[in-house]
């Protein structure tokens, strides 16, 4: 029987992975510095978009591989776990403490390495390649990037506790990935899903999160029109009234785009999305 009470076992559990985490943080450190430098490359690749109509796909693809890195960090998590499985399991044999407290106590002890993560990484790629430079919309982008990573450690964390072995966890988490990547919306838009595979993207938190970034980089924002058709020669002494943009949710006579209607036509998105699909 166990001699102490649950919130005394997790007391301990949680001093003890300080503890841990205070004489070994190399590994620690070894991921903050490889997602900053990651934050970096990915920033160099799109670094200063343009605010015009030919950084739409960019802005995107960006946003996509913003979701993705923030989601798919803690998937190295079932590897520390089964790491720790065998003495989490001697422990419990011993009645020192149930592995319930351990697994809350190594949720606990994650958290000041996700939060400095979320700074690490999406400060430099936020700004580097010119998203939307406002309080409120960067504010919204890191709280969900932080709730992406806070979602994926968990359904991780789940998938190896339920499992016996490092294989049996490992495949069912790579077939997830495999998922939620082709399933987020960007790689097939939801307008061109197939029927009997939408639900995939309805369960898929990583869709969601990638709606609210789209969402929250376009609406209510005019980006005047890169290329408008049709253009040279004689062409450009024509009215506005009888030329276009060639961008997806360009209306006629206007040299703007609005990034509502891009996100509407495009994704399918509405920006009443912004905090839930519902």
């Amino acid at each position: 029987p166990y001699t102490i009470s649950v919130r005394k076992q997790i007391s301990l559990c949680v001093t003890r992975g300080f503890q841990r985490l205070r004489g070994d943080y190399s590994l620690t450190a070894t991921a903050l510095i490889g997602n900053f430098i990651m934050s970096l490359i990915v920033g160099s690749v799109f670094v200063n978009l343009p605010n015009d109509t030919s950084s739409f796909y960019s802005r995107g693809a960006l946003l996509f591989f913003a979701v993705l890195l923030n989601a798919f960090s803690s998937a190295l998590e079932i590897l520390t776990l089964y790491a720790q499985r065998p003495i989490v399991e001697k422990h419990a044999r011993y009645a020192f403490h149930h592995p319930f407290a351990e697994a809350l106590a190594s949720m606990l002890c994650d958290v000041p390495y996700k939060i400095a993560n979320s700074f690490t990484f999406n400060i430099p790629l936020y700004f580097m390649t010119h998203l939307r430079r406002e309080g409120g919309p960067f504010f919204t982008f890191w709280i969900f990037s932080v709730l992406t990573t806070f979602t994926m450690s968990m359904i991780f964390r789940t998938i190896a506790a339920s499992s016996r072995s490092l294989s049996q966890a490992l495949v069912p988490a790579a077939v997830l990935i495999l998922g939620m990547v082709i399933y987020t919306g960007f790689v097939i838009p939801t307008r061109n899903m197939l029927g009997w595979s939408r639900w995939m993207n309805y369960i898929d938190p990583v869709a969601y999160a990638f709606e609210s970034f789209m969402v929250n980089e376009f609406r209510n924002r005019h980006f005047p029109c890169a290329a408008i058709v049709p253009s040279g020669g004689a062409y450009d002494s024509i009215s506005m009234e009888n030329r276009i943009c060639s961008t997806v949710g360009a209306q006629s006579g206007s040299s703007d785009v609005s990034g509502t209607l891009y996100l509407e036509e495009s994704y399918g998105y509405m920006t009443k999305h912004l905090w839930g699909n519902f």
